[in-house]
């Protein structure tokens, strides 16, 4: 959260925020550290009875599902011209652009669950300690 703060808060103090606010990163860096905010103070709303919500679904959209989509909606809708010919909708190869942004995406996901689950199942599996020998 604190990094996202950062990213944000510099590039808005160097460029402002009218034109920082077209840009990929700096829309992902707010909604991370909002998204971040909101996790932190959870267990305040949940009375202390829990430490973070039981699904990973708001982490796992901030990773990778949010930001990107959200981002080529108003990309699309605003016409934002800031990456030239790399990401011009009006370009034949706009959709296989796009398509491999999405499948490049669907994998980072898909490695950082994986690495979870493995994670977890490393956790879960570890014997337990054995109690001290008594004679």
């Amino acid at each position: 959260m604190a990094f996202a703060c950062i990213g944000f808060l510099s590039i808005v103090g160097e460029v402002g925020l009218q034109s920082a606010m077209p840009g990929l990163s700096q829309q992902a860096s707010l909604f991370t550290a909002i998204v971040y905010t909101g996790l932190l103070l959870y267990p305040a709303f949940a009375g202390g009875r829990r430490h973070e919500p039981r699904s990973p679904w708001w982490r796992g959209a901030t990773a990778v599902l949010g930001p990107p989509l959200a981002y080529l909606v108003y990309f699309l809708a605003a016409d934002v011209g800031r990456y030239g010919s790399f990401l011009d909708p009006d370009d034949d190869a706009f959709a296989l652009t796009v398509l491999g942004f999405l499948a490049a995406v669907l994998a980072a996901g898909y490695l950082l669950y994986g690495c979870a689950k493995v994670k977890a199942l490393a956790t879960t599996s570890a014997p337990s300690p054995q109690p001290p020998l008594r004679y």
